[in-house]
C-alpha cells in the first residue's frame, strides 16, 4: 500500500517490518525484505543487521549469523558491540569456543579500523591491549567518556582476547574466520 501511493519505505521502515517478521521467527522472509531493502538503494546500517542477529543468535543460526556478518563486511557497514555480543553469543551458545573468540576479534578489529586504514598497532598493543600497568582499562575507559564508545568497546574485547591467550591479528580479513565467511557468502549469493 506505501508503494502504491508513493511513500517508499526507508532503511527504519524496513527495520520495523523485519521486526514484525522476526516476531513469528520468519528468518527467511526477513533477509528477503533485508535484500529488498538494499535493491532499492535503502543505505543499510548496522541496526537493521543486529535485528535479524539477534534472532539468529537466539536460535543458534549459525549459517545465518555468518551470512549477515559478510554482508555488512561487504557493505562497509562496521560492527558495534551489539554485533559483536549476538556473533560471540551464537557461537558461544553452539560450543563453539574458538570461533567465538576469533570472531570477537576480527569484529573488534573492524570496529577499530573506522577510516578503512589499520589503526596504529604498536599505539594499540603498548597502550590498551598488552600493557601490563594498573591504569590500562582505565584510560580504555577514559574513551567511553570521550565519546569513544566503539572504540573503547574494541579495545576491551582485544584485551580480553589477549588476557585469555589468543594472538591478536592485525590483518582481520586473514584470518580463517573472515575467509570462510567470504567463500560462503559468495557460494550462497551464486546459489540464489
Amino acid at each position: 500500500m506505501m508503494l502504491r501511493d508513493g511513500f517508499f519505505p526507508l532503511t527504519v521502515t524496513y527495520t520495523a517490518l523485519i521486526k514484525i517478521l522476526l516476531e513469528d521467527d520468519a528468518i527467511d522472509e526477513a533477509l528477503n525484505l533485508l535484500d529488498q531493502a538494499s535493491s532499492e538503494g535503502n543505505k543499510l546500517d548496522a541496526m537493521v543487521f543486529n535485528t535479524i542477529l539477534r534472532k539468529a543468535c537466539e536460535k543458534e543460526l549459525i549459517d545465518v549469523v555468518e551470512f549477515l556478518v559478510e554482508w555488512m563486511h561487504r557493505e562497509e557497514i562496521q560492527p558495534d558491540p551489539s554485533t559483536c555480543s549476538f556473533v560471540f553469543t551464537a557461537y558461544a551458545y553452539c560450543g563453539f569456543h574458538r570461533t567465538a573468540m576469533e570472531a570477537l576479534q576480527v569484529l573488534s578489529m573492524r570496529m577499530c579500523d573506522e577510516d578503512g586504514s589499520c589503526p596504529e598497532k604498536t599505539e594499540f598493543e603498548d597502550d590498551y591491549i598488552f600493557a601490563e600497568d594498573m591504569e590500562a582499562e582505565s584510560r580504555i575507559i577514559q574513551l567511553f567518556k570521550d565519546s569513544q564508545e566503539n572504540l573503547a568497546v574494541a579495545l576491551l574485547n582485544l584485551r580480553w582476547c589477549a588476557v585469555l591467550g589468543f594472538p591478536i591479528s592485525w590483518l582481520p580479513d586473514q584470518s580463517p574466520w573472515a575467509k570462510r565467511l567470504s567463500t560462503n557468502y559468495i557460494a550462497r549469493k551464486e546459489a540464489a
